[in-house]
């Protein structure tokens, strides 16, 4: 094993020795805010003030990273005391040769032909406070093993994610329009015995159209009802107490997708 690491040490030095480091970056300062169109009130909910992108290059490997700072304004008339937090969206290591790229670590990736809504983007979670919001600004990144490996012109995706992750949901927030009568607890859900997924995907590309087949083993995002556990004595002489069992239950998903230009004009679709 150490022979073996020896050697690769050597095979790979020529091209650590002949590299440039490389760094490249981007940001975003958005200042505002959003109104109710009935009073002109404002919709007090978090939304990303900064964000701040960068990419440090060393040969073929790359130290990719996207962050922000979250804003939520509580009072206008006390801006202080507003919430401010730092998000570390993204931060993973890529490796790029001849056969393909890999990458490791906290990612944000989207699956789908379709611009927005594709029922085959089931591998990073929602947060619904950007929802309406568009690409990525609507998903978290996950730790995740991503590879893209090519042979000709077909893709070959492979993505390895070592935990289940949960959509973000702003339940019962006043300043936001999903409510709902039953706030679940920790306890009340069941843990997952394999929390593992993945996902595996093909990109085909044609004279005019292309076409990606998919398959995602998973959890779903948000728990569902799985059963009620009845607490009593053995008398009845108590009332019964129904204790809520919920968990996250196992998907497999098959999807197909399309993309053909026509002209000027270009059709995508996606199913599953």
């Amino acid at each position: 094993m150490k022979i073996s690491l020896f050697l690769y040490f050597l095979f790979m030095l020529p091209a650590f020795s002949s590299a440039e480091i490389n760094y490249s970056h981007r940001g975003n300062f958005n200042l505002g805010t959003i109104h109710r169109l009935f009073d002109g009130s404002i919709i007090k909910i978090p939304y990303r003030m900064v964000t701040y992108e960068s990419a440090l290059e060393y040969g073929n490997i790359n130290l990719n990273s996207s962050a922000a700072f979250e804003f939520r304004l509580n009072d206008i008339n006390d801006i202080l005391g507003s919430d401010l937090l730092f998000d570390l969206r993204e931060l993973y290591l890529e490796w790029m040769t001849p056969v393909g790229d890999f990458s490791i670590g906290k990612q944000l990736i989207i699956w789908g032909s379709t611009s927005a809504n594709s029922p085959t983007d089931n591998i990073c979670p929602f947060n619904y406070y950007y929802l309406f919001s568009l690409g990525k600004e609507r998903k978290e990144g996950i730790l995740s093993f991503n590879s893209n490996i090519y042979w000709g012109n077909l893709k070959f995706n492979t993505i390895i994610i070592p935990e289940h992750n949960t959509n973000i949901l702003p339940i019962n927030d006043p300043e936001y329009a999903i409510s709902s009568p039953f706030i679940p607890k920790d306890e009340q859900i069941m843990d997952l015995k394999n929390p593992y997924e993945y996902g595996l995907s093909i990109y085909i590309p044609f004279n005019s159209i292309d076409i990606t087949t998919s398959y995602f083993s998973g959890y779903d995002r948000i728990v569902s009802f799985f059963g009620a556990n009845v607490w009593s004595n053995q008398a009845f002489l108590s009332p019964i107490i129904p204790d809520t069992v919920l968990s996250y239950r196992k998907t497999d998903v098959y999807g197909l997708g399309f993309s053909a230009l026509l002209g000027n004009f270009t059709i995508r679709a996606d199913g599953g």
